[in-house]
């Protein structure tokens, strides 16, 4: 499976639409921040994938990185 990478202008959307949905109380703050977060990690662990993909990392680096991150 290929990584999926968010753009900035769809992260920037998204994370627009999010602060606009806690303003206006359809989601709270910490939904919204958490949902940030989330997309990220997942942004982040995909750059990660390709870099051992590609052979630019070793998949016990990506993963002690991966780690060190906090992230699943």
């Amino acid at each position: 499976m290929e990584p999926w990478f968010i753009s900035e202008e769809e992260y920037n959307r998204v994370s627009a639409e999010l602060r606009k949905q806690a303003s206006e109380g359809k989601i709270s703050r910490e939904e919204a921040t958490q949902k940030i977060v989330e997309m990220q990690q997942a942004n982040t662990m995909a750059h990660i994938e390709k870099s051992v993909k590609e052979g630019k990392t070793t998949r016990a680096e990506a993963d002690a990185l991966l780690k060190k991150l906090s992230y699943k």
